[in-house]
This record gives structure tokens, sequence and C-alpha cells, in this order.
């Protein structure tokens, strides 16, 4: 029998070879996730929103490590009429505090318009119940800082029994952790489960500032009706304060007239205050 030896020299161009085919075939896939990123990421999206019993287009103009942003986006449940979320822009903005983890440090966006159900007949949040409600879900992790807010343009729809009504606004970053809420409902008609409310017009500005927060609102009602009774020109105004814990509401009412079965009020006042344990914002973790 002969010994056949190996050169040493054509084992180590075949290592060479099999090394230099890998980092090529490591090289074409890297290109590949680079020019093809934003088409895949945009099918994760997709099938994220079909787990939430949502229908979503949408499309990916920026995906880096700084962040996402998502144009013509529409999420609406399977033959739904309308979306029940929708936006022209969102922006998210990631921070790297933990390599393996990065969180939102911005979540803006423009042209932002929610569509809640206030017919009584479905969850208030309509399509979205599924969705919010799996990503509010209480976890053991302990929440990270709450990230900036900053929509130029929020329209929120409500849907009653007599049609779709509608609060416009924005909110708006003032600070690293402040944020400006400023919402107004024109004069509407709302349709209620054996009543009607005529919404003369109404008004909320709220402050957020890390664990402090300070709103004001105001509700105009020209009129509600409902079997017997029949309330008319109320006025309503009410405050809001959170600081060093706790958490303080005040609240007072006019009424130009009230009218129950065969008895007749006005000229009527009412005031009432809460109190409670304060709310703590960044438990809406959405970093997961």
């Amino acid at each position: 029998m002969t010994e056949e030896k190996l050169d040493p020299k054509g084992a180590k161009a075949s290592k060479r070879r099999i090394i230099g085919l890998f980092l090529a075939l490591l090289a074409i896939f890297v290109v590949g996730l680079v020019l093809f990123r934003q088409p895949i990421a945009e099918a994760v999206g997709r099938s994220v929103c079909a787990e939430q019993k949502l229908d979503c287009k949408l499309s990916i103009t920026r995906l880096d490590l700084g962040g996402i942003t998502l144009t013509a986006f529409d999420a609406r449940a399977p033959e739904a009429p309308a979306a029940a979320i929708s936006a022209r822009e969102i922006v998210i903005d990631l921070e790297w505090d933990n390599p393996f983890a990065p969180r939102p440090k911005l979540v803006g966006g423009d042209d932002f318009v929610v569509r809640l159900d206030l017919t009584g007949k479905r969850p208030l949040l309509g399509d979205l119940d599924t969705a919010i409600t799996n990503f509010t879900k209480p976890s053991d992790a302990k929440p990270g800082p709450m990230p900036q807010f900053d929509f130029k343009k929020i329209t929120i729809i409500g849907e009653t029994l007599s049609g779709p009504v509608q609060a416009l606004g924005t909110i708006k970053a003032t600070g690293p952790d402040t944020f400006v809420v400023d919402m107004n409902a024109p004069a509407a008609t709302l349709g209620l489960r054996g009543a009607t409310l005529q919404l003369a017009g109404g008004h909320l500005k709220a402050t957020v500032a890390n664990q402090q927060i300070t709103a004001n609102a105001s509700l105009d009602l020209a009129k509600f009706e409902a079997a017997d009774t029949s309330i008319a020109d109320v006025k309503i105004n009410a405050t809001l304060e959170q600081l060093a814990g706790v958490l303080k509401g005040e609240g007072s009412a006019t009424l130009g007239a009230v009218s129950v079965k065969d008895t007749r009020l006005s000229g009527a006042q009412a005031s009432a205050s809460v109190e409670s344990a304060a709310i703590d914002p960044a438990a809406l973790d959405l970093a997961g």
C-alpha cells in the first residue's frame, strides 16, 4: 500500500476559496438586507397588523438605527369601510440605552386620525380594541422613560348613532419629557342609545411634564334629550392638577333649563371635586 500526502499549498488554497465564497455570500446577504430592508420591514409590519385583526397599508421611507418613518399609513378591520387609524406620516426615533432593547425617544407625525365608537354597541376603541388590549397588557418589566410626543395635526372621530363627530388638535413636545395637548370639538349632534345630545363646542388643553399634569376643559351643551328628560344650555368647566403624587380635580356646571316629566328647573348650578393617587404616564411603556 502506498501513503498519499495532500499538498499543503493546495489545502490552503482550497480553504481560502471556501472562506472567500462564504464572505462573498455574506456580503450579498448584507447588501440584500440593506437594499430590501424597507420592503421586508413593510411585510413584517403588515404581518403584525394581521395578528391584531387589522389590515394595514404603509410605506417605509426611513429605516435605520435612528428610527423609522411610516407614510400613507392605514389600518382597518377587514372589510371595514373606514380606517381605525391613519396618518400621512408617523415618525419614531429610537434611543439605544441598551444595544439589545432600543426604546422610542420621540413619537410624532402629521395628519393622524383615530376613530372611536360612541354608539355603545361596540368597545370604545372600536376596531383598535384587540391591538390596544394586547399592547397594554401588564408587564413585570420596569417602564422606561416616556418618549416625547409631537403630532402636528390630530383628528379624533367618534362614531355615534347620528353619524360621526370630530375633535381636532395637536400634541406638541415642549421639552425632553414635556408635551402639550390642545383639542377643540366643534358643534355637533351626537346620537346615543335613547338620547340625543347637541354639542355647542368643547376645548381641552393639558400639559404633561414628567409626573406633573395640569389640564383645563370646557364643554358647552346646547341640548340633551332622553325619554321624559330635557336639559338645555349647560356649561361645564373643569380643572385637573397632578403634583407630588396627588391628583386633584375640580369642576363646575351651570344649567340653563332642566325638565323631567312635569318638573322644571332653571338656573341651577353644581360643583364637585376629587382627589386620588397620581397617574404615572411612564406606565404606558411604548418600549414594551
